[in-house]
C-alpha cells in the first residue's frame, strides 16, 4: 500500500509538473508573439525614421536651393536699383550742367518804388478827409 500511494504521489506530482510544463511553453509561445510583434514595430519605426530622415534632406536641400535663388534675386535687384539711381544721378547732373550753361539772365523790368502799395496801408500819406466824412 504505502508503494501505490507513493505511486498515486508520483503520478499526482508529474501531472502537476506537466501542468506546469504546458504553462510554460504557452508563456514561451506568447513572449515569442510578442517579440515578433516588437520587431515589426521596430522596423515600421526604423523604415518611418528612414522616410522622415529622407524627407527633411529633402527639404533643407529645397530650402538652400530657395535660399540661393532668393539671394541671387535679392543681388540682381540691388545691382538694378545701383545702375538705376547711378542713371538718374548722370540726369541731374547732365540737367544741372545743362541749365548753367543754357540759362539766360533773368529779365528784370525796372519798378517804382511805391508800385503796389495802396494809400489805404498808409492813411497819413493821404489828404485829409472833410469833417463829414470822417464822422
Amino acid at each position: 500500500l504505502p508503494e501505490a500511494a507513493r505511486a498515486a504521489s508520483a503520478l499526482a506530482a508529474s501531472a502537476q509538473l506537466e501542468a506546469e510544463l504546458q504553462e510554460l511553453r504557452q508563456a514561451h509561445a506568447e513572449l515569442q508573439r510578442s517579440s515578433v510583434a516588437t520587431m515589426e514595430e521596430l522596423q515600421n519605426a526604423q523604415q518611418t525614421t528612414r522616410d522622415l530622415q529622407a524627407e527633411v534632406a529633402q527639404l533643407k536641400h529645397a530650402g538652400e536651393t530657395a535660399a540661393r535663388k532668393a539671394a541671387s534675386a535679392l543681388e540682381e535687384e540691388r545691382q538694378r536699383c545701383a545702375q538705376a539711381e547711378a542713371e538718374l544721378r548722370a540726369t541731374v547732373e547732365d540737367l544741372r550742367k545743362s541749365s548753367l550753361t543754357h540759362a539766360s539772365p533773368p529779365e528784370q523790368e525796372p519798378r517804382l518804388p511805391c508800385e503796389g502799395v495802396a494809400s489805404a496801408d498808409f492813411p497819413f500819406l493821404s489828404p485829409p478827409l472833410p469833417e463829414a466824412a470822417r464822422a
